[in-house]
């Protein structure tokens, strides 16, 4: 347990060995308290970001939903695939037709959480 504690995300700023990793920056300039500190706020912030995710379900399906149609066109631009992707007007409509049940309870949460639009007749 000990030893997890000391441990940190190591990340990398590139394959440079002059620039530290996460991990040897933070025990350069951290004392021990604040690492244990910085390492609670990174729990508290994990998990705070899957508690969102748990709570917007669409996310998932449209995240997903990206992914299939990247991996399926194969281009050789992948980033332009996915502005176009997400700049779509009609993502609602296409994210129902890929999974009629997903944007079903989608729907269901935002009429739960009161974020249905209701248009005047």
């Amino acid at each position: 347990m000990e030893q997890k504690e000391n441990e940190i995300t190591t990340v990398y700023a590139s394959n440079n060995p002059d620039i530290p990793t996460l991990t040897e920056a933070a025990t350069l300039i951290l004392a021990p308290e604040e690492m244990v500190k910085l390492r609670r706020n990174m729990t508290a912030e994990k998990v705070a970001h899957a508690r969102y995710l748990r709570e917007h379900p669409e996310i998932d399906a449209i995240m997903r939903y990206a992914m299939r149609k990247l991996i399926m066109e194969r281009s050789e631009d992948p980033v332009n695939v996915l502005l176009e992707f997400f700049s779509t007007a009609d993502l609602r409509a296409a994210l129902a037709e890929e999974n009629p049940e997903a944007e079903g309870r989608a729907a269901m949460l935002r009429e739960k959480r009161g974020l249905t639009i209701v248009l005047p007749s």
